[in-house]
């Protein structure tokens, strides 16, 4: 299964735009995070919390998901 993870910092920044990209992928589930409604990304751990063996995370662009990671937490 494909399993989407859009974030948007701004809301210029297209959050709708990644969800499209994200069906147009093929993701069966779409899970999105905005820090102007929550900064702790709890779509993206209840995303994480999806996933099972097969599955792929899909993300419109890495900066979406890793910029805030630290070296070895992957």
């Amino acid at each position: 299964m494909l399993i989407g993870y859009g974030r948007a910092v701004f809301a210029d920044q297209g959050l709708e735009q990644q969800c499209i990209a994200l069906q147009e992928a093929g993701c069966e589930k779409i899970f999105t995070d905005s820090s102007e409604t929550n900064d702790n990304k709890s779509a993206l751990a209840a995303a994480l919390a999806q996933l099972q063996p097969g599955d792929t995370l899909v993300v419109p662009g890495l900066d979406r998901i890793g910029r805030t990671m630290k070296r070895g937490e992957c």
